[in-house]
């Protein structure tokens, strides 16, 4: 829906909406330290959750997430568990499990796999470990951006319900999971999206509680995961284990991992399932982020305008406060470029400043 019209829906339901009497502080977007950029790995039509056979291999694939791999990490792990539960109870004495990939999806699934009884033998390969990899960049949010599920809407919707559980249950245990409300200038449509459950129907408000953003928006109640406390606790968690090793390796073709010694292999390798299996849905979408020093004070979330390839966003967290984003498909290279992020946080600060672009043309040429 075009920005304008966004404006004048949420114009329209302001007699319905909530005051709001208190203000929040702002970002001190002076307190840069650096740009990053990330690949996000979509997959045209739906995610791949599935298992083949492959010569004596038994292969579950795992990956095309996009923007959500966070979000639905859990789910997905529970999924992958329960495929290889029932793979090595139909046959007897296969303990031996491969893990390719050691992002958010390869440690999610090496976690719940390490926890069988009895234990398997668990090798995580991945050309890199945390802090190395592309779900270490992610702002955070709890939210299934960007990632398609067509024909699969039934299990998609239980992979965000048993995620959810998981998720929030960790609050307070050392994931850097924690309850954060979103101030959003626009309905988000990927947390509209899910079921009331899980996102609880926003609140309408008059007014946006910042000092110059006087415009009316909306108070969503979600998560926010914090990758880099998050990771961390799994990579640590798993690396403790004696029946779990990590070796670094890199995969070229369908041959260099059907010549590995686990007859059960779970393909977590997002992007990178591309140098090994060809998957002509699978490409890149980059994001760019800008990184300020960190703000305690900040205790939200914040949803701008969306005008692809724009999104706005703010997520404070104890590492860094999150600046977001872009959104840009078919882009290969992760090299963070200064002019778009230069652009991001003017972007942004103006927004604070009060100044709402109100159509999708009032956004600066992304190039």
């Amino acid at each position: 829906m075009p920005a304008v019209a966004r404006v004048a829906l949420a114009q329209d339901d302001s007699a319905a909406c909530e005051t709001t009497s208190h203000q929040l502080p702002v970002p001190n977007f002076r307190l840069r330290m650096h740009n990053i950029a990330g690949l996000r790995p979509h997959r045209k039509d739906c995610y791949r959750l599935e298992a083949e056979e492959v010569g004596d291999k038994f292969i579950v694939h795992n990956y095309g997430h996009g923007g959500a791999g966070i979000t639905m990490s859990w789910g997905c792990a529970t999924k992958v568990r329960d495929i290889v539960v029932a793979r090595v109870a139909a046959r007897k004495g296969e303990r031996r499990i491969a893990v390719l990939g050691a992002g958010v999806m390869g440690l999610t699934v090496a976690t719940l796999l390490s926890q069988l009884k009895p234990r398997p033998h668990l090798t995580i390969y991945a050309k890199d470990f945390y802090p190395k990899t592309t779900s270490y960049k992610p702002g955070g949010q709890r939210a299934p951006s960007s990632v398609e599920h067509d024909g699969s809407d039934e299990e998609f919707d239980q992979i965000l319900d048993i995620a959810f559980s998981m998720h929030k249950g960790k609050i307070g245990h050392g994931y850097g999971v924690s309850a954060r409300t979103n101030y959003a200038l626009d309905r988000i449509w990927s947390l509209d999206s899910v079921a009331d459950n899980l996102v609880p129907e926003p609140k309408c408000l008059q007014q946006m509680p910042f000092p110059a953003l006087k415009q009316p928006g909306y108070a969503y109640q979600t998560l926010l995961i914090e990758p880099p406390l998050f990771l961390a606790r799994l990579h640590h968690g798993l690396r403790s284990l004696r029946h779990v090793k990590f070796v670094k390796r890199e995969f070229v073709g369908e041959a260099a991992v059907l010549k590995l010694p686990e007859p059960v292999i779970v393909n977590c390798t997002g992007l990178g399932t591309r140098n090994i299996w060809a998957d002509p849905k699978l490409y890149p979408v980059k994001g760019h982020l800008v990184l300020l020093r960190p703000q305690p004070r900040l205790k939200y979330l914040f949803s701008g305008r969306s005008c692809v390839p724009w999104f706005q966003y703010v997520f404070p967290r104890r590492d860094a406060v999150v600046l977001g984003g872009t959104y840009q498909r078919y882009i290969e290279d992760e090299d963070p470029s200064r002019d778009t992020c230069d652009k991001l946080l003017a972007q942004l600060e103006s927004l604070f400043n009060g100044n709402v672009p109100t159509s999708c043309t009032d956004f600066p040429p992304l190039l």
